[in-house]
């Protein structure tokens, strides 16, 4: 969770990637298959309710690790307008002030497709 300070008010924001299709979806418990989708969500908790987002420069990495330290990216996913490179792998982000029992007062959200090619053989 990152906290923003101005003027003396404090906005929240965090992230969070689920299994399912927003707003059906639901905490991951286990592997993804592939062609599973995923859910990439960020949270903001203004109790002001006049922040807004864009987000820009997605990219996925192979670890956890390597996102901390600014290793090269295995994958952008969107470019810095926050639109998507990949179309058939990540959806347009949208926003909703319907949060549910989050505790945010806006959500960015968008779809990400878990996909890849293979070849079988014997």
């Amino acid at each position: 969770m990152a906290d923003f300070a101005g003027d003396q008010h404090k906005v929240d924001c965090w992230m969070d990637v689920t299994k399912g299709l927003f707003p059906q979806n639901h905490e991951i418990e286990g592997p993804v298959k592939v062609g599973e989708n995923l859910t990439l969500a960020i949270y903001i908790k203004d109790s002001r309710k006049k922040t807004d987002v864009r987000i820009k420069d997605c990219y996925a990495y192979d670890n956890e690790n390597a996102a901390q330290n600014d290793a090269p990216a295995l994958l952008q996913l969107s470019d810095e307008q926050g639109c998507p490179l990949k179309s058939h792998l990540m959806d347009v982000w949208r926003r909703t002030s319907d949060t549910g029992n989050s505790e945010a007062s806006l959500i960015a959200y968008t779809t990400v497709t878990v996909s890849c090619g293979f070849f079988l053989s014997s």
